[in-house]
């Protein structure tokens, strides 16, 4: 199993580093190598393609509606055919092609073992609202046509892991579903990248990390026949039930213009998707009953110090000898 840490490959977090030497020395003793989010900086300095594990893929968290043309609902949340085709750079959903691909060939060029797909669609209102415009179904049987475009004629190496998350699409709240997400995808090396603390929004019942991991665990024990597909996991943790209840019965004003809305949301969903270092050493039950291929360390971190002290207190609550 490999061990792996997040990193995004951008100016600001790679000055914090001298060099590639620098960066390996402060995760070594824990971890194999990164999870690259590649922000189209050059890194080439700080970040050996040897030491990228897995890259995980750009998304934007709303596009079904971009991709299926869906003018009513683009023109509710954007406000305007401008504003939408400057969000995603074009007026052709054909440019989503590229946008993925482009980032599919440069983990291949690199090397990588394996890149995630989120496998989700929600707008800026339905994280407040929960009020989906489309079903988990629909937004899987669009992910399965997107995927299968961008497959088409590759001769891609990597692993595709697909990765759940707590809005329509994958979410882990019907293995029918998932089953059929990675039945309809035509390429051989898919696998689910599970991560906990999407799934863990999910149930907002949930109290503490045993809560969720036991959730967890219990819903791959009664269905057993996914576990195979679980390639890696996203561990960290989000208990946020209690704030998603609050925010749902008290909802805030809207601001007017797409973009301070957009700014306004990012704050709300970081405050549900926490990516807290998981607290408990029961999270080593879990990793040994799924036996994933790769294990992403996926906490939160706003700097070197606190990223290198989360990495070494994730690890030793797992691993502590």
């Amino acid at each position: 199993m490999y061990k792996i840490l997040p990193f995004i490959s951008e100016e600001t977090i790679l000055s914090e580093y001298k060099d590639h030497q620098d960066l390996e020395s402060s995760y070594e003793d824990y971890v194999d190598g990164i999870e690259l989010i590649h922000c189209g900086f050059d890194g080439h300095k700080h970040i050996r393609n040897e030491k990228v594990i897995g890259v995980h893929l750009p998304f934007y968290s709303d596009w079904l509606s971009f991709w299926l043309n869906n003018q009513a609902i683009l023109m509710r949340e954007f406000g305007s055919s401008k504003t939408w085709e400057s969000f995603y750079g074009s007026s052709n959903p054909e440019i989503l092609i590229s946008f993925f691909q482009q980032e599919m060939d440069y983990a291949q060029e690199i090397g990588a073992k394996y890149v995630v797909f989120h496998v989700s669609n929600v707008t800026i209102s339905e994280t407040y609202s929960f009020d989906f415009d489309y079903s988990d179904e629909e937004v899987i049987d669009a992910t399965i046509s997107l995927i299968n475009i961008l497959m088409a004629g590759k001769q891609y190496s990597f692993e595709l892991l697909l990765e759940n998350l707590p809005w329509p699409g994958l979410n882990f709240t019907s293995s029918r579903l998932a089953k059929k997400l990675v039945d309809g995808i035509h390429y051989e090396n898919v696998g689910f990248m599970l991560d906990t603390g999407h799934m863990m929004t999910t149930n907002w019942n949930i109290k503490s990390s045993e809560d969720g991991i036991n959730y967890i665990y219990n819903w791959f024990q009664q269905n057993f026949e996914l576990i195979p597909y679980v390639r890696g996991i996203h561990l960290h943790q989000s208990i946020v039930g209690d704030y998603l209840r609050n925010n749902l019965n008290n909802p805030i004003p809207f601001e007017a213009d797409f973009y301070k809305r957009f700014a306004q949301a990012y704050e709300h969903v970081l405050k549900i998707d926490q990516h807290e270092v998981l607290d408990s050493k029961q999270g080593k039950t879990l990793i040994d009953f799924l036996s994933p291929k790769y294990l992403v360390y996926e906490f939160r971190s706003t700097n070197r110090k606190e990223r290198e002290e989360k990495l070494k207190q994730q690890d030793q609550i797992l691993y502590p000898d």
